[in-house]
């Protein structure tokens, strides 16, 4: 694995310091130990500062996405094998961008004294399937990253919380920028998208909307949902099924169908379609148009 960014640029001042000491210690002349304290506040500010750092470096010289990942996307997500060779390239240093932005764990066992332990690896698989649906809202914007929602937790099963005590699927826990997901759920939505109910590409894109407060979102008209249904085949009551609560995110869902059925949005939703489209893409000229029609 690379050096991350951070430790490259701070790597001299550090070196530098140490040698500063070095030199003090052997000569017992203390001036040269002043002279390192300037690389060493250096080295400071470059570890406060590190996740600015690394986060400008990417953005300019973005990571290659390991080639499993890649595989991963190929064979099982329709939307990038849409893509041109172009977007392609685009869409995969994005994901690799989001990754290396992102920390995933596992939820915490309280029976496990070791804090370590509790964050185990979380598969690659279900952390490109996450990368994929926010790399897949965001990919007509210039920003990537989804906010403070930095924290991504993956529990193996469908869990209850203190903000939604029933059994579910997906949430966004505003009040730390954590996001939560069931493993099998987030799986069948990224790799079936069109028979499964996305859970993933639902919570980006209320991150979109948090992430983004200029957004307004289109009023829906009484037969937008009856028409929904007949454009993807699920009905809200499936939708609510999946993620396993009541209360739904309308431009969620809304959005959700937008992405994930585009040609057949169009024809029957001409208008909300065409408003969507400004929404999600910054500029229709750049190529990067993140509605693939399938």
């Amino acid at each position: 694995m690379r050096a991350e960014p951070w430790k490259i640029i701070g790597f001299p001042f550090g070196f530098l310091a140490i040698v500063l000491m070095l030199v003090a210690h052997q000569t017992g002349n203390s001036q040269w130990a002043l002279w390192a304290i300037a690389p060493f506040l250096l080295l400071a500010i470059a570890f406060v500062l590190s996740p600015q750092i690394n986060w400008w470096w990417w953005q300019r010289s973005p990571p290659t996405l390991d080639p499993r990942t890649e595989r991963l996307l190929d064979d099982y997500f329709f939307y990038y094998k849409k893509l041109s060779p172009e977007l392609k390239l685009r869409f995969r240093s994005r994901v690799a961008l989001f990754l290396r932005a992102h920390e995933f764990m596992r939820p915490v066992d309280k029976n496990q004294m070791d804090a370590e332990a509790n964050r185990s690896r979380v598969p690659e698989d279900l952390k490109a399937a996450v990368a994929a649906a926010a790399a897949q809202v965001f990919f007509g914007k210039p920003q990537l990253t989804a906010g403070k929602y930095e924290n991504i937790i993956i529990y193996p099963h469908r869990f209850p919380t203190p903000q939604y005590p029933t059994f579910h699927a997906s949430e966004i826990f505003d009040e730390d920028g954590v996001m939560l997901f069931d493993a099998d759920t987030l799986m069948s939505g990224f790799s079936q998208p069109q028979r499964v109910f996305s859970v993933g590409l639902y919570e980006y894109v209320r991150i979109f909307r948090k992430t983004n407060p200029s957004v307004v979102a289109p009023i829906f008209e009484e037969n937008t949902f009856e028409r929904l249904e007949k454009i993807s085949g699920m009905t809200r009551a499936t939708i609510s099924s999946v993620i396993g609560l009541e209360n739904l995110d309308d431009f969620g869902i809304v959005a959700h169908h937008f992405f994930n059925f585009a040609e057949r949005f169009q024809t029957v939703l001409p208008d909300l379609y065409q408003l969507l489209v400004n929404i999600f893409q910054q500029n229709p000229a750049d190529g990067a148009n993140p509605i693939v029609k399938w």
